[in-house]
């Protein structure tokens, strides 16, 4: 299969998306297309100088979500296009560090989990041995009631 194509997706929300598809976007009649990792487009206006300058800054489109391929109807498309070579390069090394902090976090609870796991058969085995250590009661002469 070949490279997904990078597209910038004009939404009917308002939103620009900037996402992966295999998908074309030729033909935007009512149907279903995928897309994966996508960012939302978001413009800003920078004062540079005696200038403003346009810039874009580009944040998860579903910051929330564990997924990360969405199926989404071409009814909420209004324009979908190629994207700018410079901006797409942008876009991949954001993907790439976004998949790489998920995949640390992911190890980083892996660890923790077997930490805990350690920690929790290092006090079992103290209360274990604590336990055999223990001598029962001794009994007296008398019981009382």
């Amino acid at each position: 299969m070949s490279n997904p194509n990078v597209k910038i997706l004009k939404l009917t929300s308002g939103e620009d998306i900037v996402c992966k598809t295999f998908d074309e976007c030729k033909d935007l009649k009512d149907r279903n297309i995928l897309i994966s990792d996508p960012v939302i487009l978001n413009q800003i206006r920078v004062p540079r100088g005696d200038m403003i300058v346009e810039s874009y800054i580009l944040s998860p489109w579903s910051a929330l979500s564990a997924a990360n391929v969405f199926e989404i109807s071409t009814s909420h498309i209004i324009v979908a296009t190629d994207i700018k070579e410079t901006l797409r390069s942008n876009y991949i090394t954001f993907v790439d560090a976004t998949h790489d902090m998920e995949d640390s976090e992911d190890e980083e609870k892996k660890s923790l989990d077997k930490l805990e796991e350690i920690v929790d058969k290092f006090i079992n085995t103290l209360e274990e041995e604590h336990n055999e250590n223990k001598e029962p009661p001794k009994r007296r002469g008398r019981t009382l009631h």
